[in-house]
């Protein structure tokens, strides 16, 4: 389908998936500008207060290194330069695993545990504001479709080569993360 598809209150919208995640992607560009000015008064971006919060939510027994990594998607050396400064920043410490020496462990500094609760109610009162104008419904049905899209991503074969020829294939998230940029 070609025709565009009128929507009361909005511009717009093409019928065609291409449309549909422009929309999406420009719609999470914007949501990542309005965090990361939120959190440049704490004197970080969106992807160092992303540490802050996965580290936070793994407590005091810290995160591997390796973990972090792949939970924010970012290579192995971006995440070691990324911590460094945050470590000589002040917001964590690295340290050497107890039960396993190759391995390093990020734990929150006292700082960085602070600025991690902080930082967690900020988002929170920013995403009631943000979301104010959508009725209780409206967020159900979206937090619904948002989550079907995501469980569809899921098992859906990356796109480029090296994708697997049966489109009905399961491949797995972390088979082929794309890597963020770390600053």
């Amino acid at each position: 389908m070609d025709a565009d598809l009128e929507i009361s209150d909005g511009p717009p919208l093409r019928s065609e998936p291409d449309a549909l995640v422009r929309r999406l992607l420009s719609g999470a560009r914007e949501l990542e500008r309005r965090l990361d000015h939120g959190f440049a008064d704490n004197g970080l971006n969106l992807t160092r207060a992303d540490v802050l919060d996965c580290v936070h939510a793994h407590g005091e027994q810290g995160c591997a290194q390796t973990d972090l990594a792949a939970s924010l998607r970012l290579s192995e050396s971006n995440i070691c330069t990324l911590i460094e400064r945050m470590r000589s920043d002040g917001w964590l410490f690295r340290m050497r695993s107890a039960t396993d020496r190759r391995r390093s462990v990020v734990v929150l500094s006292p700082r960085g545990a602070e600025v991690a609760s902080q930082l967690h109610q900020l988002r929170a009162s920013n995403a009631e504001r943000w979301l104010a104008g959508l009725t209780g419904g409206e967020l159900h049905d979206l937090n619904q479709l948002l989550d079907r899209l995501l469980s569809v991503l899921r098992v859906s074969p990356p796109s480029g080569a090296g994708a697997p020829a049966d489109r009905n294939a399961v491949v797995p998230i972390t088979a082929a993360p794309a890597l963020r940029r770390a600053s």
